[in-house]
């Protein structure tokens, strides 16, 4: 998503400085009648403002994951020799911290450690919750399938089985 070629991430970036903060629903409210004003205009009077202004939040939080301020980006410089070893493979700029409700750059975060356990937590938080779904998505499949296995008619765990 390259901000110097499009008008409305680049927007985004510059609300996002304006405001200080990094949050998509904030800078969606903050640009959305700016941005958009005939889409708006159009999608209330269709009952659709809602579905506009999360499909731009959507949009802010995904631009704002993938880039740091240019702020960010100095101090993580001189970071990045201590830290660098841990800073390279992250596959993010930024991450979701919760308690914040924003995505924070990595510098912003070495700088305030416990929001890097916070952001890992949510990290695990969602991994779980892609996991779990992945498994009822396989009992699903098993039931429409007939792949299920076939559960024992006998009570007794396999174990008791042969002690008697």
């Amino acid at each position: 998503m390259p901000t110097d070629i499009n008008p409305v991430n680049e927007a985004i970036i510059e609300m996002a400085n304006t405001l200080g903060v990094r949050s998509g629903p904030a800078i969606a409210d903050a640009i959305i009648g700016n941005v958009f004003p005939k889409t708006l205009k159009s999608a209330q009077a269709e009952g659709a403002e809602h579905i506009l202004r999360n499909g731009l939040i959507a949009h802010v939080s995904r631009l704002l994951k993938s880039t740091a301020s240019a702020s960010a980006q100095i101090d993580l410089s001189s970071v990045e020799a201590t830290f660098g070893e841990y800073i390279r493979p992250l596959k993010s700029k930024s991450y979701f911290v919760p308690s914040r409700e924003e995505y924070v750059v990595v510098a912003d975060l070495i700088a305030r450690p416990g929001e890097i356990k916070e952001a890992a937590a949510n990290l695990r938080k969602h991994g779980r919750d892609c996991i779990d779904e992945a498994d009822r998505l396989e009992l699903l499949f098993e039931a429409v399938t007939g792949s299920a296995p076939i559960p024992s008619n006998d009570d007794a765990p396999a174990s008791d089985q042969g002690a008697a």
